[in-house]
């Protein structure tokens, strides 16, 4: 994601980066990340990271789970919109969606 809230600058979270895991094999699900923590001082966007991941709810299944006040945008952006790209790996199948 990029613009979203406190993230001004492009974040990305790889499920498939599973190089420090290998202390709790349990949190690997068929070599992908299936559980993790986030964790951080306050006020350091950890609400808005879980937020933008449970967006794409909304945009493949036109699910809600979370009705906010509707500010996507970050504060010191020139950018006019908010940039979301997710991608997921079916087999030998690439999906991704970019909004």
């Amino acid at each position: 994601m990029k613009n979203y809230k406190n993230f001004k600058d492009e974040i990305t979270i790889d499920f498939e980066n599973i190089a420090g895991y290998q202390f709790n094999t349990d949190c690997l699900s068929d070599g992908v990340i299936g559980k993790m923590l986030i964790y951080g001082c306050n006020a350091t966007g950890k609400t808005n990271l879980g937020k933008a991941l449970l967006n794409i709810t909304l945009t493949m299944f036109g699910i809600i789970r979370y009705t906010g006040n509707g500010i996507l945008l970050n504060a010191d952006s020139k950018e006019d919109a908010a940039t979301f790209q997710y991608e997921f790996q079916f087999d030998d199948t690439e999906l991704r969606y970019k909004y």
